[in-house]
């Protein structure tokens, strides 16, 4: 009989949840596994001509999740590949959850202004688990105390009431944002154990270009063809920016400088895959550290991305093998009542860019670019780029992706 864990990894932007020890360990190696995880995995999900969007944090959090319940073989590989070296224990990822929490806006002098927060989260993480199936109390003790997971039990042979109690949760946890997102079919009616994990993120920009400048302009395809594509502009007096001999890179802090959008792009117009095989996590950091404010004169695209990925195909390819192999993965870890293996592992991501910042309207009368300061900086994202969305306060790469042509939707 096939038994299988059905690992449903769903995000629509990224998200953070709450711990409930008040001593927690650092979570730079959480963030700094999940930054070479991102990556690697990058390279894999790439399709040329097309552009890409996935959380780093998320999938590294969920496999992280099922990493608890590994052991030999299985183990050690999911360490390699997510790049728990020295081993990340449950506790470090519950440290980078509780440092992810978005904190409330303060006025001038340090103090709470207003009830807002820097940015909006809707995280909702579930296990669920085959009605009658004997699962080890330990792990499940383990995610509720590092993950917050939440515990159900379903009857995984009425396949389509299972998909509709997991996508009704998930649309009630993220306030209606992410509906029906486990697919047709989906989980399976041999699946045991099923993981979900749906987060939305939005946020303002610090600030917001006035959609009054935005305006079509071309934009140049890495095959040398135009297309058109709407440009936000601004004149930003204090945009952090870098550059070197290959790339030009800019800042785009949040409202509360609790979270950025950092652009890479490069100086040749079809240098986009160029930039992409030099990334690393050092030279990452090492083009974040350059980063100095300047009085820059942006143009940037407007763009909506969608990615919807099974990491079965992926992880094995760069070292998870045993995980999906009915006859090879050791997860007794979880249960010890039947073999387990992993059978799906879906991601899905959404990202929208506005004038008004990530998933936000423009409010025009707060639009950058008012009047014309002096220019240090010219920094015209009118072709293929690479982008990140970054805790600013842990570093945690939050999303990754490119933007091959904005227009594509």
């Amino acid at each position: 009989m096939r038994i299988a864990i059905a690992l449903l990894l769903v995000s629509f932007l990224a998200g953070s949840a709450a711990a409930e020890d008040l001593l927690t360990p650092s979570p730079k190696p959480a963030v700094d596994a999940t930054e070479a995880f991102g990556i690697a995995l990058y390279p894999f999900l790439r399709k040329e001509g097309e552009n890409t969007v996935f959380s780093p944090w998320s999938v590294s959090s969920a496999l992280a999740m099922v990493r608890v319940g590994a052991r030999g073989k299985t183990a050690s590989q999911m360490d390699r590949v997510l790049c728990f070296r020295r081993g990340v224990a449950p506790a470090v990822h519950r440290a980078l959850r509780e440092a992810l929490r978005p904190c409330p806006l303060t006025d001038g002098w340090g103090r709470v202004a207003r009830k807002e927060w820097a940015f909006e989260l809707s995280p909702a993480s579930a296990l669920w688990v085959k009605d009658g199936f004997a699962i080890d109390t330990a792990f499940v003790s383990v995610l509720r105390k590092n993950f917050d997971g939440h515990l159900g039990r379903l009857d995984f042979r009425r396949t389509e009431e299972a998909r509709s109690r997991i996508n009704d949760r998930i649309g009630r946890e993220t306030r209606d944002r992410i509906r029906d997102i486990v697919p047709a079919g989906c989980p399976g009616r041999n699946t045991r154990i099923a993981l979900t994990i749906a987060v939305h993120f939005k946020a303002a920009w610090s600030r917001p270009f006035n959609a009054e400048n935005s305006a079509e302009a071309p934009f140049t395809l890495a095959d040398g063809t135009v297309v058109n594509a709407s440009l936000m502009r601004g004149h930003l007096e204090r945009c952090a920016f870098a550059e070197d001999a290959g790339v030009q890179v800019a800042s785009f802090p949040c409202r509360g400088e609790q979270a950025s959008m950092i652009v890479v792009l490069p100086k040749k117009t079809d240098g986009l895959v160029a930039v992409e095989e030099s990334l690393t996590p050092k030279r990452l950091r090492a083009l974040m550290n350059a980063l100095k404010p300047r009085c820059v004169d942006v143009a940037l695209p407007k763009f909506r991305c969608a990615c919807h990925h099974n990491l079965k195909e992926q992880l094995p390819r760069m070292g998870m093998v045993d995980a999906f192999q009915e006859k090879r993965a050791d997860f007794t870890g979880i249960s010890g009542a039947e073999p387990l293996f992993l059978s799906d592992v879906f991601h899905k991501t959404f990202l929208v860019v506005e004038e008004g910042g990530v998933g936000v309207a423009a409010r025009p009368w707060q639009g950058a670019g008012a009047g014309k300061p002096r220019v240090d900086r010219i920094f015209r994202a009118d072709h293929p780029f690479l982008f990140f969305i970054r805790h600013e306060e842990t570093g945690a790469l939050l999303f990754m992706g490119c933007v091959e042509n904005p227009e594509a939707w």
